[in-house]
């Protein structure tokens, strides 16, 4: 199957959080701001039935006094209807006056002077809920009648109850009822919640199932769920799995074709520079000026040569199916000898300086010196062709990973033209076909485990970073 790795972007990566955490913290603010405004329409609605039900009963109550304040008003007896009114308002904790359809005060519990007074109010009525309110007092006013008696005279009775004894009642019932309403739905609420979370449980399988599929489907292992969503996802998987398979299968045959031709190509490109390197070191043996340790030096490196250009042929008969055989190797003399091949193959550019940043004697790391050297001489070799002046290569070894860079000081490339070069679909300056130097480089480093990355260099020009993995310092 093929295989894609997602590239996270850590710095601007948002927190990542589970469906329940999800739900939780949407519901969060409904599990107060729902209590808080139920709670208070029910206080204001049982403050509101208080205030209606005091008003009910101080009705009531002067309705059932009426027949008897009527009959006073026939016989006419003002001082019996005075102290009757003192004596049920004290009892009942209501002021009551009687008045007379002149708007006069025929009997008062409040104050005696106002016998006789014309009844005013000391304010406009405020009414709501059917209740009358005016300074502080809940009014009541009914007709006085009695049965079997006189046609209605117009004369009203009319009580006041101080709003202050209601109002503490009313407060302490509402607080309650708003205490006790917050507490109910908050705990209401918070069990739905949990319900609503339970009930997210079979995601938890799907994720599951969704990550064994790949295991199941290669071991022919499967057991099913009893959940409808997860088996469609399953089948679907499973579908897509096979028919991936069979496209790999076309594919490979495909490219197999392809890579038959692609290896000739390389094989061209990569015996460059070991042919001229070779053709160099013949001269260097045959000089009649050359030095008996010079010679020595070049015949070691002609039979070196020749077993690399035999084993590239090897590999190119094979379809590019790299012969690497890894073995621990310093790879610091693999790489110098790839860079002093490299430079023996380009006699023609003397003037371009190669220099070598190596800190570390020795850097043992699992490796193939011929085929790394054949990637390395490729990277070196581009690299003194484009240069101005100078090339540069640092060999770094780390704790466990090793470092080899190649940089110049010429002009550089794109960054999407050097990944189009090390995917060999990049076309070479040298002539007009395709650039198989990089990407033959890059086969190679991959075959090792490791990469090769591109940046700009420090010098102005390119710069290609081999990363290898096991290094022993």
């Amino acid at each position: 199957m093929f295989k894609r790795r997602l590239r996270v972007d850590h710095k601007n990566r948002q927190e990542i959080i589970s469906f329940k955490k999800h739900i939780e913290r949407k519901m969060v603010p409904y599990q107060i701001a729902v209590p808080i405004v139920i709670a208070a329409l029910s206080a204001i609605i049982t403050a509101s039935m208080i205030f209606v039900q005091y008003a009910d009963s101080d009705k009531s109550f002067i309705e059932s006094i009426a027949p008897h304040i009527s009959t006073l008003l026939e016989t006419q007896d003002g001082p019996e209807i005075q102290r009757f009114l003192k004596a049920v308002s004290s009892k009942h904790g209501s002021a009551i006056e009687v008045i007379s359809k002149n708007n006069e005060i025929i009997g008062s519990s409040l104050d005696s002077a106002r016998i006789g007074t014309e009844f005013k109010k000391q304010s406009k009525d405020i009414n709501f809920l059917d209740l009358k309110l005016n300074n502080g007092k809940l009014i009541s006013i009914v007709n006085v009648n009695r049965t079997n008696g006189p046609e209605s005279t117009g004369t009203k009775l009319v009580a006041y109850l101080n709003l202050n004894s209601i109002l503490y009642v009313a407060v302490g019932i509402s607080l309650a009822v708003f205490i006790f309403s917050f507490l109910a739905l908050n705990w209401l609420i918070s069990k739905v919640i949990s319900i609503a979370k339970e009930s997210l449980s079979p995601l938890n399988e799907l994720e599951k199932s969704i990550r064994e599929m790949k295991s199941h489907v290669e071991g022919g292992k499967f057991e099913n769920s009893n959940i409808e969503e997860i088996e469609n996802i399953r089948f679907a998987y499973i579908e897509t799995f096979e028919g991936l398979n069979l496209a790999n299968e076309e594919l490979a045959k495909s490219k197999a074709k392809e890579l038959a031709t692609t290896a000739y190509k390389n094989l061209i490109h990569d015996l460059h520079v070991p042919v001229t390197a070779l053709r160099n070191h013949i001269k260097i043996f045959n000089h009649e000026r050359a030095t008996s340790e010079d010679k020595e030096k070049a015949l070691t490196r002609i039979v070196e040569l020749a077993e690399q250009v035999l084993k590239q042929v090897k590999a190119a008969r094979s379809n590019l199916a790299l012969d690497v055989t890894l073995k621990e190797n310093d790879i610091i003399d693999s790489v110098i000898k790839a860079a002093n091949d490299a430079q023996v193959s380009l006699f023609d550019r003397p003037n371009i300086q190669v220099k070598t940043n190596i800190n570390q004697k020795k850097i043992y790391i699992p490796h193939d010196p011929v085929m790394l050297g054949r990637a390395v001489s490729n990277l070196v070799s581009n690299a003194i062709e484009s240069a101005s002046n100078e090339v540069i290569i640092d060999v770094t070894g780390f704790e466990k990973t090793v470092s080899i860079k190649v940089s110049d000081d010429g002009k550089g490339l794109k960054q999407e033209d050097a990944s189009l070069h090390l995917q060999g679909r990049g076309k070479s300056t040298k002539a007009d076909r395709m650039g198989i130097g990089l990407s033959s480089a890059n086969h190679i480093i991959r075959s090792h485990g490791g990469k090769i990355i591109y940046q700009q260099s420090p010098m102005g020009g390119a710069c290609f970073e081999i990363q290898l993995q096991g290094a022993s310092v």
